[in-house]
């Protein structure tokens, strides 16, 4: 794969990729999802516990609020008193980050 950046056309970043990585890839993507399929009930999937908080905090922004008989649409986060409260973290503190914080993806 070839990134080509207009700045700076004569230093094109290039990222090797043969069969064996393909391979390897393949073979770890079908035992994640060889995992997801093999869950046979409820248990194997756990949401979080049907109370007041989650359904203000969670549940009433989950796209997917309608499986767990939670609503039927997920709300809007523009309608949010305090974004704040919603996040686990603060939402300016997990938005500030450089590229320093990021792990880098080991090949």
């Amino acid at each position: 794969m070839r990134y080509w950046f207009t700045a700076a056309p004569s230093q094109p970043l290039v990222f090797r990729y043969d069969a064996a990585q393909h391979a390897a890839n393949r073979s770890r993507l079908q035992a994640m999802l060889a995992s997801i399929l093999a869950g046979a009930d409820e248990a194997d999937y756990p949401k979080v516990p049907d109370s007041e908080l989650n359904r203000r905090r969670f549940c009433n922004y989950c796209v997917y609020r309608s499986r767990c008989n939670r609503g039927d649409v997920a709300g809007d986060l523009d309608e949010l008193d305090d974004p704040e409260d919603f996040f686990v973290v603060g939402a300016s503190e997990a938005l500030e980050f450089t590229l320093d914080d990021v792990m880098e993806i080991e090949f």
